[in-house]
Formats: C-alpha cells, sequence, structure tokens
C-alpha cells in the first residue's frame, strides 16, 4: 500500500454506505470488572477460524466457512448476546471458496457481521481522550498532542475498519492501545456531532443510534510468552471491548499481516476479482520509538518496508523517550503488566528476558524496605539500561 496523496470523497459517507446500514444496535457485552494486577484471567470465549476467512455457498456446518453478508437484516441478540472479543487465527491455507471478507467480521447466523462497541468502553475512552487533549503537563503534553494528531490523521485517510493495533502487551504497546482507544472514540464523537449539525435528521443522532466498530487489535501467540503479559492482554480486550485478532503460534508475524492486508475487504469479494478489485488500504499503529532497533528511518507516517506486505505504519509515539513512556502512564493511572513492577524494563520471552541488573537493591535496601528485589521499571534512571535485561543472542561464528 502506497501513503495516500488525498482523501477521495466525504469519509463519513463512505462508512455509512459500508458499514453502518445495519440496524442500530447494542450488544450485550458481558465486561469484567477490573481485576488487580497479575490476577489470573480466564476468557469465557475464544472462537479459531482458519485464515483466510471465506465465504462459501455450502457448508453452513464448518467455523471457518461463512455463507452471506448482513447490511440490512434485524440481528436477533437472544440468538447470539455474545460476540467474542477475542478469536484466534490458526492458520493461514490458501483460499478453498469463492468470496473473501476481513477476519475481523463477526459471523452471525450464517451472515458476516461489524460488531459494534460497548457504549459503556467508548464513553471511557472519550473520557480518556479529553483528559487527554486537555493535559498541561509541559514534559508530556506536547508529545501527547503530536500521537493523538497523527491518529487522528490515520482514522480520517483509512476508516476504523482499517486501522489496527498492535497490542503484544508491552509498555509501548500499551500507550499505544490506550492512545487508539481514545482516538477511536474521538472519530465517533465527530461522526455523531457532524450528523446532528447537518441537521439531516429529525431525531438527534447519540452513540445508541450509530454502529460504531470496536478498536481492532492484533497479537501473536508464543508459547514462550510470560503468562503475566498474557492475562494483562486478555484482560485489558475484555475491560475496553477491544476486537483482537490473536494468530496461532504457526502463523508468523510476516505472515500474519499478510493475512489481514490481503482480506481487508468491507464486504465480501470474489476471488476471482481480486486481481482487479484490490482489498481495501490498512494501516498498523505500531508503539516503535527511535530508539528501538529495528526504528531505522521511520517517520511517524512510514509506508511497510518492501519485503512485507503492503500497508502504512502508523508510530504516534517515535519520538517518545522512556522516560515519556512511563510519565505517560502513571500520569493518567493507566494499567500495565505487572512484571514491569518486578524489575523488567523490556520484556520479550521467558528464555530471553531477566529483570533489569540496574534496578537490583543492594542489600541494604533490601534490609529496609519490603516486596520485591528489584525497584519497578519506572525508577530506572539510565535510560538507555533499557534493555540490559535482556539475554544477547550469541553470534554465529
Amino acid at each position: 500500500m502506497s501513503n495516500l496523496s488525498d482523501e477521495k470523497g466525504n469519509r463519513s459517507i463512505l462508512i455509512s454506505s459500508r458499514l453502518f446500514v445495519l440496524c442500530p444496535l447494542i450488544i450485550a457485552i458481558s465486561l469484567l470488572e477490573v481485576l488487580p494486577h497479575g490476577q489470573a484471567f480466564k476468557l469465557p470465549i475464544a472462537k479459531t477460524y482458519t485464515s483466510a476467512t471465506f465465504l462459501s455457498q455450502g457448508n453452513k456446518s464448518s467455523p471457518t466457512t461463512e455463507q452471506s453478508i448482513s447490511n440490512d437484516t434485524d440481528l436477533d441478540v437472544n440468538a447470539n448476546p455474545v460476540y467474542p472479543n477475542w478469536r484466534t487465527v490458526a492458520s493461514n491455507s490458501p483460499p478453498t471458496s469463492v468470496n473473501i471478507v476481513s477476519p475481523f467480521a463477526h459471523n452471525f447466523d450464517n451472515k458476516f457481521v461489524n460488531v459494534p462497541w460497548s457504549e459503556k468502553s467508548f464513553q471511557s475512552s472519550l473520557d480518556l481522550y479529553h483528559s487527554l487533549s486537555s493535559c498541561t503537563d509541559s514534559y508530556i503534553s506536547p508529545l501527547i498532542k503530536e500521537a493523538l494528531e497523527s491518529l487522528e490523521h490515520a482514522y480520517r485517510l483509512y476508516g476504523p475498519e482499517s486501522v489496527i493495533g498492535s497490542f503484544n502487551g508491552g509498555k509501548d504497546a500499551v500507550v499505544i492501545m490506550e492512545l487508539m482507544r481514545a482516538a477511536h472514540a474521538k472519530y465517533y464523537h465527530d461522526q455523531i456531532t457532524a450528523a446532528n449539525d447537518s441537521g439531516k435528521s429529525d431525531k438527534p443522532m447519540d452513540f445508541t443510534r450509530t454502529i460504531s466498530l470496536r478498536p481492532r487489535v492484533i497479537y501473536f501467540n508464543n508459547k514462550l510468552e510470560f503468562p503475566d503479559v498474557l492475562n494483562f492482554v486478555q484482560q485489558t480486550v475484555q475491560e475496553y471491548d477491544l476486537d483482537m485478532i490473536a494468530f496461532d503460534e504457526g502463523v508468523g508475524f510476516v505472515d500474519g499481516l499478510r493475512i489481514l492486508v490481503n482480506e481487508n475487504y468491507l464486504s465480501p469479494s470474489p476471488l476471482a476479482n481480486s486481481a482487479t478489485t484490490p482489498p481495501y488500504p490498512m494501516a498498523f499503529v505500531l508503539g516503535t520509538r527511535t530508539t528501538d532497533p529495528n526504528a531505522g528511518k521511520q517517520g511517524i507516517f512510514s509506508p511497510s518496508s518492501t519485503w512485507m506486505p503492503s500497508f502504512m505504519r502508523i508510530n504516534p509515539v517515535l519520538n517518545w523517550s522512556y522516560g515519556h513512556i512511563w510519565h505517560f502512564l502513571r500520569l493518567f493511572k493507566l494499567p500495565y503488566c505487572t512484571l514491569y513492577d518486578a524489575g523488567y524494563t523490556s520484556l520479550g520471552t521467558v528464555l530471553d528476558t531477566n529483570p533489569c541488573p540496574a534496578l537490583k537493591k543492594s542489600d541494604t535496601e533490601l534490609t529496609n524496605g519490603e516486596g520485591c528485589e528489584y525497584w519497578p521499571a519506572y525508577m530506572l534512571k539510565e535510560w538507555d539500561l533499557e534493555r540490559a535485561g535482556r539475554v544477547k543472542k550469541e553470534s554465529k561464528s
């Protein structure tokens, strides 16, 4: 995907015509109460799909072969009251039928639907946006403004169905997820405001009369993941009512992105026409910072590398430091994985990650203090030691 040089048409009209023709519906989502950090969490529902998520005209029994798209059918809430927040793509199987649709679409009674965001999560995210945009802290407020503006541009150019966040549970990913849900809510708030200001409707538009998609995020399952990280990610997805596509261990990073990019059709598209009807352009929101090993010469908007699928990288926190990340999380009292309170400053896998040695308490501090052997991550003073706890891979001779 190349960078978009202009907008073609009114974005709100596009979304109204393609996505929001469903009857207004707010589905009763069972949201988990906020659990203390580190408390075990189990998902009530985790649905597995085999990618690509193709539509077939026949086999109704297969969980991966859906039948049709729902654009104008009233949905029976009682027939399927809860749509899963977490779904797993089991493999990247080759096409086996005639049509294809985004893996983020949900199957309801053999029809594809886009599930609305809960009003509770919308409102809490809009409240967060107002808190962020009104921040007067001189250390962090300019960077917050820059990050929110970049995300607002991403939503304006690509639309909420094609802005996807990478949420792996790390501190940087937490920051971009919080920024992203705030911008997501602001996008819909602006849509509602614009509809009311136009005077075209007899009844004032509000959130309950729209179908506002859940924020969309992805995760790559790893058998070497810290359980604390996975629990935190799962808990957050439920709490904020996010739409998570988790790729199974057999799906590599590039393959997973390719699945999403190649299947980003807003309605079913015949495979035979995929060459002449390309999928909709997609933007991935990442937690890359300039100090990261893979940052290179990326900008806040940066096209994907030539060896990857075509998409736009959005790097809202590119210009943030380690200190900015922790200042943001603590200033707004946002939750994060408890491993950071145990001295971990950069999270990899259980095989290559240890607490940061610079945060190890002295014997005197251990004697006089309580609890953990290490100081929490936000107390690190030498920010260039952020990855000091990572086990270096041996170079091949």
